[in-house]
């Protein structure tokens, strides 16, 4: 989510960059209608009216694409630095569920060895009551032969 949001502040960045260049390349078209029409001494103050205008109008879109390339610059920071605490949240996580998993593997190591003892005992107390079982039964066996 943070890297969409990333990507598209950066397009809206690249947006306004472009915005920006043709405004620049508008600028220069009109300076070169200002020199042709200087010439013209007849229409030269109707056309510095008619190009003040425009020139303001593109210095005003100018400033606008600068204020917007601000904001989207500013987003790309915030965006970058949510990313980056988000990442080191994800680290911090991840280092904690491998403490934990040490943790509960040397639990179940623990765990195995108690069952494996406790197996022993009472494969050791089969094995008892197994040849008390067969003593009884050759003393039975003895009884009976008698």
């Amino acid at each position: 989510e943070l890297e969409e949001a990333l990507s598209e502040s950066q397009a809206e960045s690249e947006a306004t960059t472009a915005e920006l260049l043709k405004a620049r390349t508008r600028t220069s078209e009109l300076a070169a209608y200002i020199e042709a029409q200087a010439r013209d001494a007849d229409g030269a103050m109707e056309c510095q009216s008619i190009l003040q205008q425009e020139l303001d109008s593109v210095t005003e879109e100018a400033e606008g694409a600068k204020a917007k390339l601000a904001e989207a610059e500013a987003r790309v920071e915030a965006l970058q630095e949510e990313f980056s605490e988000a990442k080191d949240s994800a680290n911090e996580a991840l280092r904690s569920a491998r403490v934990e998993l040490a943790r509960a593997k040397e639990e179940a190591q623990l765990a195995q060895a108690e069952v494996s003892a406790e197996i022993a005992g009472l494969t050791s107390e089969l094995a008892a009551v197994r040849a008390h079982r067969d003593e009884i039964r050759a003393a039975q066996a003895d009884l009976e032969a008698r």
